[in-house]
């Protein structure tokens, strides 16, 4: 993959996260994204040498930096802490889909306090209900981190796959209470997607308006699973 097309994605990555916002508060060539105020995402914008810089888990870049000739340690950063990316044979979009949302995630991890799925639904007695029975769908599949922020529950393997959500904190009169939202490597087709996008080549988000517990039948239970395992 040549860099400037790693660096097109990291920036649609990033743009689909909540509460990120992005400036150039270091030089008019270091594109930064920041969230919750801390950076987890730098594009340097050099012709010469365009490469993106995250934060990540050090047993984490050491991984990648022997298993990538072109994954480096972090360029004039904590070299631990964080690494640089740039053009290579296996540089793949899902590669730097995973990089911008993990780093992205370290960071909110660090400056936020999160809620329980728990506190996430108060109020919300079939939210609740959905969550324990698409938890109880994945389950089988191994074990299953649940990362719950201000905006959505998380389920996630060696990233995320699923996603619940609640279209009443950003619509006056929503369709559903709650929204399920699943990951997969193409297309499902299927008359009950409310929609689905294609935020990145080779990566479909598809979301489903749950109105009734019993909305999150076999046939969902399926998708989730397929998920689970393309999730690592």
């Amino acid at each position: 993959m040549r860099g400037e097309e790693l660096q097109r994605l990291a920036r649609e990555a990033a743009q689909m996260l909540a509460g990120v916002s992005e400036s150039y508060p270091f030089t008019e060539h270091l594109l930064v994204y920041k969230v919750n105020g801390r950076v987890f995402l730098i594009v340097t914008e050099d012709p010469d040498e365009p490469i993106i810089t995250v934060k990540a888990e050090p047993p984490r870049a050491e991984a990648l930096i022997r298993e990538h000739q072109s994954v480096q340690r972090g360029r004039c950063l904590d070299k631990r802490h964080w690494i640089s990316i740039g053009s290579g044979e296996s540089v793949t979009a899902s590669l730097i889909g995973d990089l911008v949302e993990d780093s992205y995630d370290l960071v909110v991890q660090r400056t936020t306090r999160h809620p329980s799925p728990e506190e996430f639904f108060a109020g919300r007695p079939l939210a609740l209900a959905v969550f324990e029975r698409v938890l109880d769908a994945v389950t089988p599949d191994g074990l299953i981190e649940v990362r719950v922020s201000k905006s959505q529950v998380a389920l996630r393997r060696r990233r995320g796959f699923a996603y619940l959500w609640l279209p009443g904190q950003y619509l006056s009169r929503p369709d559903a209470e709650v929204v399920l939202s699943i990951a997969a490597g193409h297309c499902i087709e299927s008359p009950r997607w409310k929609q689905v996008v294609e935020p990145t080549p080779g990566q479909w988000m598809h979301h489903l308006e749950i109105r009734d517990i019993s909305d999150v039948d076999e046939e969902v239970a399926r998708w989730l699973h397929e998920a689970a395992v393309r999730a690592g």
